[in-house]
């Protein structure tokens, strides 16, 4: 054996700190496990098992915010129980009659400032027969979501009237089964790992601490709107030769994507061509397999909010808002859809269409009084234009002015709903 191999040492001596270090976080974890465990049997026997956070009905209540978009900036505030509405108590005064409106975007007015909403203008002629309207939209939802509103908020109210809004594209948004889950925006995702290991041992402690946790910033698209929704479309099954397509023609639209990475644009009108190219065609024409379950399943839910409202001693009617590809044969929306591939029809800006039809053979069975605003929106658009915004597509001020217009007019002549809202008749 040389010098050099005998002064090598025979090995590192044993690690007695490591292990001790070691030994006491195992001591220590399993200790405050112990007592994490014991702490939410305490919770649970005193308790009982914790009930989940139920999903957001309405709006952030109290809430204010400055919005911008490429073609309006407007300020969106809510009341205390997260309706863009009036400070209203849920108690009716005594001599006083409510108009309770449900309704998407259109009727939560999108890009329009509070007081140019059709419901703050019906509210305010209204008022002179002591009738207050309270506006019920909420932006990016369909009729299951209205009903939820109802049942949980609305009917709170005391609703004289409940008058639900069906924009064009409710059908295409309504699930084509029976799992009418909540406002999508508001469900937490599904557990799984540790999350689903952790809540299955400490159920209450789980919940209580989730509780705590800090309301998440608002979503935006991201600075890779293409690659996002190409993805997206991977997912789904898209062929990859029509996710090239559509990728070529929103390359065209640089401005529009840039917005809406900056949240000041809607997504869904430039990936709708690529993710759901019959959205607009299953809403209007209702012809698909999927479009006739859709339209079903809407019309199950309008019959548990007709349920809902008249069981609690309010009157219910409808109102059908229809989309500018049905009234606007020159809307500028419709280029941008077809151009990334959204299925759109010339026929549908005349005459009656499907959706039309259903609804009033519906409503008709059920003696639902049925306001379709199609063709006074036809000759209002004939008269001038800046109904709606040109890209967005949602009512400008004008819009919104004359769909109040409209829908006095008709309140006040139906019989029933003048009365029921104190509305003298006009000679």
């Amino acid at each position: 054996m040389s010098p050099e191999a005998s002064a090598l040492p025979a090995g590192p001596p044993p690690p007695r700190r490591s292990r001790r270090r070691l030994f006491r976080l195992a001591t220590f974890g399993l200790t405050f496990g112990c007592a994490l465990l014991f702490v939410d049997w305490v919770l649970l026997s005193a308790a009982g098992f914790p009930t989940e956070p139920e999903p957001q009905t309405a709006h952030p209540k109290s809430f204010r915010e400055a919005r911008h978009n490429v073609e309006f900036d407007y300020v969106f505030e809510t009341n205390s129980q997260g309706l863009r509405s009036p400070e209203l108590p849920l108690e009716k005064p005594l001599g006083e009659r409510r108009l309770l409106v449900l309704g998407d975007s259109f009727t939560e007015g999108w890009g329009v400032e509070t007081e140019a909403t059709f419901c703050a203008r019906l509210d305010q002629r209204l008022s002179r027969s002591q009738t207050r309207v309270i506006n019920g939209g909420l932006a990016g939802t369909s009729p299951i979501q209205y009903s939820r509103l109802l049942s949980k908020l609305g009917i709170r109210y005391e609703p004289d009237l409940v008058l639900v809004c069906l924009y064009a594209n409710d059908v295409a948004n309504t699930p084509d089964v029976g799992n009418h889950s909540d406002i999508a925006w508001t469900q937490p995702p599904p557990r799984t790992g540790l999350r689903l290991l952790l809540h299955g041992l400490l159920p209450r402690t789980y919940v209580l601490a989730s509780q705590l946790r800090p309301e998440e910033p608002k979503r935006r698209a991201g600075p890779n709107f293409v690659g996002l929704v190409s993805e997206r479309a991977r997912s789904n099954g898209v062929a990859p030769e029509a996710i090239r397509r559509w990728a070529a023609a929103v390359a065209k639209r640089p401005e529009l994507v840039a917005a809406i990475e900056r949240g000041e644009f809607n997504g869904a009108i430039l990936s709708t061509g690529l993710l759901y190219p019959d959205y607009w065609a299953d809403s209007i024409d209702v012809e698909s397999e999927r479009a006739k379950r859709k339209f079903a399943s809407m019309l199950k839910t309008l019959g548990e909010i007709q349920e809902t409202a008249t069981s609690s001693g309010a009157k219910f009617a409808l109102a059908y808002l229809p989309s500018p590809f049905q009234y606007d044969p020159a809307a500028p929306t419709r280029q941008t859809y077809l151009e990334t591939g959204t299925v759109l029809s010339p026929h549908w800006t005349s005459g009656e269409q499907e959706i039309q039809r259903r609804l009033r053979a519906w409503a008709g069975s059920r003696e639902i009084p049925l306001l379709d605003l199609t063709e006074p929106f036809r000759g209002a658009r004939a008269t001038e234009g800046g109904l709606d915004y040109p890209l967005d597509g949602h009512w400008t001020a004008l819009g919104h002015r004359y769909a109040e217009k409209f829908i006095y007019e008709w309140l006040a002549g139906e019989p029933s709903l003048a009365l029921s809202l104190g509305i003298e008749e006009e000679k």
